[in-house]
């Protein structure tokens, strides 16, 4: 029998994890309700957020249909088709939208978990077909109280955040309703046991990557503390089995894990500790649990403000400090009643959680491409990323935000010349900032970057620039700026970087370029499948190559990249000497994507000159360095040239050598 599901927060942790279950159920159509304003927006969204998975992304459209809308407003901001659709086929509501930011303020949480409920039950009795609605609360809705909580217990009275009680306010609300409702309370809610997976590394994430980092010797709670970790594939099947079951009306669930099963901190931290000299080579100190109750009330307290508050080390160990000084165990008898006993063991899945956290440097999952990724990287003041030009007059510093100003006026530049989602753009010159700018700005525009080779020859430039269907050339280097003159090419021609002021017949120096910068370019919204770039090969081998990437494929480079690199060093102040020109696929991967995926400083280092290398190198100093095999042999044969080098290969192991 076919059936509609209606679903919020499908954007999110549990929710793409729902979304991902339900398309397997035969003849089930999911309608997501999205925060957007309109269609094409809405379907971005989703495919954005849902990247990582192919199947679920390919059902955009297909077997899940988006609808614009808010559940923060009265009648969800649907428009008439959308609320029509809904009528005529949802049967069952699943509101698995919230917000759970801690550090949000009262009226933020209210306005999405409180009045954001209120709207859904609004709505969700305006449906005639109505089976079941199904809210996502959360377990510590149980406050302060403790011992042993009731599933059918209200909610308590004291609580230890102002999420807890926006979400208790919206759980009176679900069982105040006329709807045939279920309520499924989850606890402390972790990555996928299969495969670690997770969008957000928060609660016990924060505190198991200080561990990792060394920064967290002392713990200031009991060694016999419970940790109430559940993982989220098991809350998903939880709440479908849920949805789908007979006799659950009214009830509510713990979709927790049981005490006899909840690891303490104490066996939790020598697991993470034990896990890390396997698998980072780091030996790590064991942390002094040293309870201090105070600590606790001073998180009470700050969870209580009801202002906005800013995130730090201390803000964050303060707001989870509540959580761990608990005694609380919860029910499960209507939970094992439809889902069968808690039977997953937190020791066979811990080291897929710890390698998936790792492996994502503990950064969230956010759905964006690289180039937003990378805004949003540079606009950052806790892990800082500056730029430097690397030249034979000296190094020239620009900051992160100074580096963003440059792309938003290129990026509105070349959406006033014209230049839209999918356009191919060329561009060549040398290693420097003017050149990401560049190539930055042409990705946030949803643009296909090609870049050349600056030693490209005239006639195979114009080959490529033909194959590529470039409609814009934009040239930064003296040596392709001389061929200009030879060539014979439709696409218009640009002059950046080193060669910005020159002037040539055909050409557009870049001040004439940027008088157009004022104008501000929408944003737009390139799927993951949607190509992104061409690469060609030198031709040192035969005739270039174009290799295509798309969006999904950068992101997943980018990420991989920063794995090259080990736990402890990827963790420290990175240095970054970006020397191969940056057409080079890997030199362009690695320098325009990787770095950033590292929650750390970051400094780039651009050599404008690429036959200064020896000068720079000491310059720089770098922690990461990529250059082809050739360079190193090199490197080898001055080093053997050199008594130095002669005496270190001749000596003996040992302090002398």
């Amino acid at each position: 029998m076919a059936e509609t599901i209606f679903l919020t927060g499908a954007t999110g942790f549990l929710g793409t994890e729902l979304a991902s279950r339900l398309i397997q159920r035969p003849d089930t159509t999911v309608c997501a309700l999205v925060r957007a304003a309109d269609d094409a927006e809405a379907d971005h969204r989703l495919r954005a957020a849902w990247q990582h998975d192919r199947v679920l992304c390919g059902a955009v459209g297909r077997q899940v249909f988006s609808l614009p809308g808010d559940f923060t407003k009265p009648g969800l901001g649907l428009v008439e088709k959308s609320r029509q659709l809904l009528r005529e086929s949802a049967q069952t509501v699943i509101h698995a939208g919230a917000e759970i930011g801690f550090e949000k303020g009262k009226a933020a949480l209210y306005k999405t978990n409180t009045e954001g409920t209120r709207n859904m039950l609004e709505f969700a009795g305006t449906l005639p077909r109505l089976r079941r609605f199904v809210h996502l609360s959360t377990a510590y809705v149980a406050g302060q109280r403790a011992g042993r909580i009731p599933e059918e217990a209200p909610a308590g009275a004291l609580f230890s955040s102002l999420y807890e009680q926006s979400k208790a306010e919206a759980e009176a609300l679900v069982r105040a309703s006329a709807l045939p409702f279920a309520i499924c309370r989850p606890g402390m809610i972790i990555g996928d046991s299969g495969t670690g997976w997770t969008r957000n590394f928060n609660t016990v994430y924060y505190v198991l990557k200080q561990i990792l980092l060394r920064k967290m010797r002392v713990l200031p709670i009991r060694r016999d503390t419970p940790v109430g970790l559940v993982p989220v594939d098991y809350v998903a099947d939880a709440v479908l089995t849920i949805a789908f079951a007979d006799g659950v009306n009214g009830k509510t669930f713990h979709l927790t894990c049981p005490r006899d099963l909840t690891p303490t901190a104490g066996e939790l931290c020598e697991a993470v500790i034990s896990w890390a000299r396997r698998n980072l080579a780091a030996d790590l100190p064991h942390p002094v649990f040293l309870p201090l109750p105070a600590l606790r009330a001073a998180g009470l307290a700050y969870n209580g403000k009801e202002e906005n508050r800013k995130k730090s080390g201390l803000t964050n160990l303060l707001m989870l400090l509540p959580y761990f000084y608990g005694q609380q165990e919860f029910d499960r008898t209507n939970t094992d009643s439809i889902c069968g006993a808690y039977n997953l063991n937190w020791r066979d899945y811990l080291d897929t959680i710890l390698a998936f956290a790792c492996r994502k440097n503990f950064m969230r999952q956010t759905g964006q491409t690289v180039f937003e990724q990378a805004q949003v990287r540079r606009a950052s003041s806790r892990y800082p990323i500056a730029f430097y030009d690397v030249s034979a007059s000296g190094v020239r510093r620009v900051s992160g935000p100074e580096v963003n100003q440059r792309i938003e006026g290129i990026r509105n530049a070349l959406w006033a010349w014209g230049v839209r989602k999918g356009d191919r753009v060329a561009l060549t010159g040398i290693n420097s900032v003017a050149y990401l700018a560049l190539e930055q700005a042409i990705g946030l525009l949803g643009a296909v970057s090609v870049p050349i080779y600056y030693t490209t020859p005239a006639a195979e430039t114009e080959t490529l620039l033909r194959r590529s269907g470039a409609a814009w050339f934009f040239v930064g280097d003296r040596r392709m700026f001389a061929q200009l003159p030879k060539m014979k090419t439709d696409a218009a021609v640009v002059l950046f970087s080193a060669v910005r002021q020159e002037s040539l017949p055909h050409a557009m120096n870049w001040d004439a370029f940027m008088q157009r910068s004022t104008q501000t370019a929408p944003v737009q919204h390139p799927d993951p499948e949607d190509l992104a770039t061409i690469r060609y090969t030198s031709g040192t081998t035969g005739e270039p190559k174009g290799v295509t990437f798309n969006f999904r494929q950068l992101a997943w480079m980018g990420e991989v990249l920063t794995n090259l690199v080990s736990w402890q060093e990827r963790n420290r102040p990175m240095r970054y000497l970006s020397f191969l020109p940056l057409s080079h696929v890997v030199e362009g991967i690695l320098a325009s994507y990787a770095p950033y995926y590292l929650l750390t400083d970051v400094g780039y280092y651009y050599l404008n000159d690429f036959g200064s290398l020896t000068e720079a190198l000491p310059k720089v100093r770098p922690t990461i360095f990529f250059s082809v095999p050739r360079f190193y042999e090199k490197v080898w044969d001055q080093a053997m040239a050199n008594p130095v080098g002669k005496a270190w290969k001749n000596a003996k192991d040992g302090a002398f050598r």
